[in-house]
């Protein structure tokens, strides 16, 4: 087995356990929701009131985590411990005040922000959404504090614990629903500000672990000044693709009361599936790169690339497949209690479904972009998401007239596609250093594989005639051994390393192919 494979299996094992028990307490979280307001006017001003300050916490924390990590990077491998400590504490102090600014202007702004990002609402859920915003808007810093330290935990090559976070918030949103449903969605909200505050206050223990803060301005900083020129695209692209999801549930105000809650809960779903295999491959993954990058080992830097999105198109061309068939199944098991009707189940299986034809984009584009981060490049992925803006909004408005809140979700699908194809086809710029030949050479592996399970899950659902759960079991579990069966005869590496990987775990001795 490869070396740089081995390892990212190793690193990522442990990783897939707690961001699976994590996705599980978010999904627990969405259930309780599901199960005390269903789909109402409430879940509708609660899913705005969260989504503008997360907008704010990607656009600014994840672009700032971006540049932060190949800049970390850097001081650690070529600098004193000192520099690189008094680097991050400049750069979580900048980050803090800005932030404290940010969520003053949210709080006296709030009326105006949702009526920009949601201007269906009637009366009441646009004065429930600004009360809910002026709340989110005060815990702004917790968000960006803790998508900080986890980058720089990783950069140490600490995975794990950061991951333990989300559990914090999760459960405390899911603890003040059981018990103060009675108030009824200020619950939820309540929860949520509790629960970041006690995830800032775990994160902040873990980066005493590592780095000796204190509270320091230097704007002036080269350093920061580095951050802040790369920043500003990085924020452009990340806030483009944000702004996406905001523009669909901005239309979805429009179709009707419910639709933003169909749109958040299906979304939720398939964000879910995609995030999983994202999270725990590219929070490994993005450090190595910057790490290959700084050391200009673009050899290893290739390989990594090929490897990432080989594996993706690999387990994510069978996920897709089984959400499009499990739309309503996946639905029902989630939400379907409860204040969650079957109607609601339908309609939302149905847009869970077209949210399903984009899900093998999502990683691939976040692999893709991680790597441009890592080259310095922050332009080029900034610019391809304001194309698929455009594209997303053009289709809002007219698949969203023909086909309401399904024609949403259909088009966020066709623009993840399209910001997808371009950041791989703009690859070649740097052809002299990276190459993805592998993975283009490849492609047709795992979309046979595909192929095949689909046309034998549909065979044997047409042979036994039932749609009984034993017949879904039998379909599932044929369909899968055949689709590994192809990936094995067409001699797909990746399946043979992880097939290898699992040997080694059973046995505790490595089996090479």
């Amino acid at each position: 087995m490869e070396k740089a494979s081995k390892g990212l299996l190793k690193s990522s094992s442990a990783l897939v356990v707690l961001m699976i028990i994590g996705y599980a307490i978010s999904f627990i979280k969405e259930s309780s929701i599901a199960y005390f307001f269903g789909v109402s006017k409430e879940v509708d001003s609660y899913t705005i009131a969260i989504q503008i300050p997360i907008i704010l916490y990607s656009v600014f924390s994840v672009a700032i985590k971006s540049v932060l990590i190949p800049i970390y990077s850097k001081c650690i491998y070529n600098q004193s411990k000192e520099e690189s400590d008094f680097f991050i504490s400049n750069f979580i102090s900048i980050v803090l005040l800005i932030s404290i600014f940010l969520s003053i202007v949210g709080c006296l702004l709030a009326p105006i922000i949702i009526y920009i990002f949601s201007p269906g609402f009637e009366q009441y859920r646009h004065d429930l959404a600004t009360v809910l915003l002026r709340y989110s808007f005060l815990t702004l810093f917790c968000i960006a504090f803790s998508e900080i330290v986890t980058g720089i935990l990783n950069v140490h090559k600490k995975f794990s614990l950061p991951a333990i976070g989300i559990w914090i918030w999760n459960g405390s949103i899911i603890i003040f629903l059981v018990l103060l449903h009675s108030i009824g969605i200020n619950a939820a909200i309540l929860g949520n500000a509790i629960g970041l505050l006690l995830e800032f206050a775990y994160m902040f223990f873990l980066l005493r672990k590592k780095v000796n803060y204190k509270f320091i301005i230097r704007i002036r900083d080269k350093r920061i000044l580095e951050a802040s020129r790369k920043t500003l695209p990085v924020m452009m692209g990340i806030g483009v693709a944000e702004i996406n999801r905001l523009v669909d549930r901005m239309m979805a105000s429009f179709v009707g009361i419910g639709a933003v809650s169909v749109l958040n809960y299906a979304s939720k779903i398939n964000t879910v599936f995609a995030s999983c295999l994202d999270q725990t491959v590219s929070v490994v993954a993005f450090p190595t790169m910057s790490e290959f990058s700084a050391k200009k080992d673009y050899t290893r830097l290739s390989k990594l690339i090929n490897l990432c999105l080989s594996t993706y198109l690999l387990i994510l061309t069978p996920v897709t497949i089984y959400i499009a068939l499990y739309n309503d199944v996946i639905v029902s098991l989630a939400f379907g209690r409860g204040k969650f009707t079957i109607d609601n189940i339908t309609l939302t299986g149905q847009v869970l479904f077209l949210f399903a034809l984009g899900l093998i984009f999502m990683p691939l584009r976040s692999i893709a972009t991680n790597l441009y981060y890592s080259l310095g490049d922050t332009k080029t992925p900034s610019y391809n998401s304001m194309i698929g803006m455009v594209v997303n909004i053009g289709l809002n408005i007219i698949l969203g007239f023909y086909l309401g809140v399904k024609g949403l979700a259909l088009a966020t699908s066709i623009s993840y596609a399209v910001i997808t194809i371009l950041l791989l086809a703009n690859l070649k710029k740097f052809s002299n250093w990276i190459s993805a030949e592998y993975f283009y050479r490849n492609l047709y592996k795992p979309l046979l594989g595909g192929v095949f399970l689909l046309i034998s899950f549909l065979f044997v659902k047409h042979i036994f005639a039932s749609d009984g759960f034993l017949c879904s079991f039998m379909s599932f579990i044929l369909s899968l051994v055949i689709y590994i069966l192809v990936l094995v005869l067409t001699k797909t590496k990746e399946i043979i390393y992880i097939i290898n990987f699992l040997k080694y775990k059973i046995y505790g001795k490595d089996c090479n192919s």
